[in-house]
């Protein structure tokens, strides 16, 4: 019985020691892709390592301030978040802030954002937060449906940024390799040597 109880308290610590895997860190992965509709779709790319990705540009944005446009009031900044938006260089999610200083709430208008790996693309599919003045909090779903013909409404604001923040693969952390082999790894000791012996 001792030695069950210290392989379940190896195992719980060892899980813990699970670490997640930043955006930026992910085996093969070449660029984030955010797509805004203004009329028609447009798409922009960052590569994974870019300032654009690295850096939460400050103040107000602008025309002289920002990751992309939208219409000529309409300005981004996109980069790795946690998951409450709050920039972190090593984060696992990705968030699309913007200043829109025309009211009518029509701005924010996000129909996805991918991880495009060497081979393949992967679309968020988790809405982790977001901030929404004016706009139409019913259309905050599509941009994490994976469709691109659908956006977000997130309104307008001079002063303060809206925004999105985004997951992937479930919102689940995406585990280093190495510490899944460790926890395996140790798992199989422990119930190796737990074994009776003949």
């Amino acid at each position: 019985m001792k030695l069950l109880t210290i392989s379940l308290m190896a195992i719980c610590l060892l899980s813990a020691a699970i670490s997640a895997v930043p955006i930026q860190n992910l085996s093969d992965l070449v660029s984030i892709r955010v797509h805004e509709r203004t009329g028609s779709l447009f798409s922009h790319n960052f590569a994974k390592n870019s300032s654009q990705m690295l850096t939460q540009l400050s103040g107000t944005l602008s025309s002289g301030n920002r990751d992309f446009s939208g219409t000529g009031d309409e300005h981004y900044d996109v980069f790795y978040s946690d998951s409450n938006g709050i920039f972190n260089a090593n984060g696992e999610f990705v968030t699309v802030e913007l200043n829109f200083s025309v009211p009518g709430g029509g701005g924010g208008n996000i129909s996805g954002v991918e991880l495009v790996f060497s081979s393949s693309t992967v679309f968020a599919d988790t809405l982790a937060s977001f901030v929404e003045i004016n706009g139409n909090s019913s259309t905050l779903g599509n941009a994490v449906d994976g469709n691109l013909s659908t956006h977000t409404t997130l309104g307008d604001s001079a002063s303060q940024r809206l925004r999105v923040t985004v997951g992937f693969f479930g919102g689940n952390a995406v585990p280093e390799a190495n510490s899944f082999f460790l926890l395996f790894g140790s798992i199989l000791f422990l119930f190796g040597y737990s074994k009776p012996k003949k």
